[in-house]
């Protein structure tokens, strides 16, 4: 798990490439993000996107406001990776 404060995409896109390097197999990421107190959230999503899109990775967000919304987007991500076939 990670997180950002700042403005700054370029960092952002380096996330999944390290996650990629630390588990080769990883197929799919969820980040997780406080509308609220990220209003840049949609610009680091962005540069996001490519980064997972070009290691084979699926990124995918959710818009957390309090601890029901990141259990519920913890328990779809475990949920997908559970489906996905070799993702252990």
């Amino acid at each position: 798990m990670t997180g950002f404060s700042d403005y700054d995409p370029p960092i952002a896109s380096k996330w999944v490439e390290l996650l990629k390097q630390i588990k080769p197999a990883i197929a799919s990421v969820s980040l997780l993000y406080n509308p609220a107190s990220t209003p840049f959230a949609d610009l680091i999503l962005r540069a996001v996107q490519p980064a997972a899109r070009s290691l084979a990775v699926t990124a995918r967000s959710s818009a957390c406001r309090d601890d029901a919304d990141i259990d519920a987007a913890m328990k779809l991500a475990t949920c997908r990776c559970r489906n996905r076939p070799n993702s252990r």
